[in-house]
């Protein structure tokens, strides 16, 4: 039997910060992780699964067959109101498949889904409620849409995701000072940006 893969020092520090995320986006988390090494986002999906196997909510894993089901049924599948408020992670690789069509297909079902960010942010304030987690947890997400916009090199998109995502921030930490955990955030915004 082969042993499962183990991350290393830096692997591990990823993976905490992506928990910790994970456990602050109380009701909805936009999260990707770029990485080329198959074994590695393996260990992720693994870990992220396994926290949820003793939930009542599983993680739910979508594949698609073909490059242009991404955008045609998956986004819409992804973007409904139930998906999007539902507890359970949605875990879609798009990393499976090298070939060109692909690779068009990933790009424009990023920027499809990116191009709904702020239907998606009018949804979950809708659903939730501006509660004080639920715009953490928009925050949060906002600044991993500027990441992914950053990774695809739209700076005007990933410029106004991230100015976006520290203004909610900026008024938490201002309506809330005792609470640490929106003190640290621009902090954190501000050192994931730099990276």
């Amino acid at each position: 039997m082969t042993p499962a893969p183990r991350l290393n020092r830096d692997g591990e520090a990823v993976w905490r910060r992506f928990k910790l995320h994970l456990e602050w986006s109380e009701h909805f988390a936009l999260v990707f992780i770029f990485n080329a090494d198959p074994r590695v986002t393996e260990v992720f999906r693994e870990r992220l699964a396994d926290i949820h196997r003793a939930r009542v909510t599983r993680m739910r894993r979508f594949e698609c067959a073909d490059p242009a089901e991404l955008a045609d049924s998956l986004l819409p599948k992804l973007l409904t109101t139930g998906a999007i408020t539902l507890d359970a992670p949605y875990w879609v690789d798009l990393s499976l498949h090298a070939e060109a069509p692909w690779r068009a297909a990933r790009m424009n079902f990023l920027a499809r889904l990116n191009e709904q960010r702020e239907s998606l942010r009018r949804r979950l304030l809708k659903d939730v409620g501006e509660t004080p987690a639920a715009l953490r947890d928009l925050s949060v997400s906002l600044n991993d849409v500027g990441g992914v916009a950053q990774a695809l090199a739209r700076w005007d998109e990933a410029r106004t995701a991230y100015r976006d995502a520290l203004a909610v921030a900026e008024m938490l930490a201002q309506a809330m000072p005792q609470d640490d955990d929106y003190r640290n955030l621009r902090a954190s915004f501000a050192r994931s940006q730099r990276s």
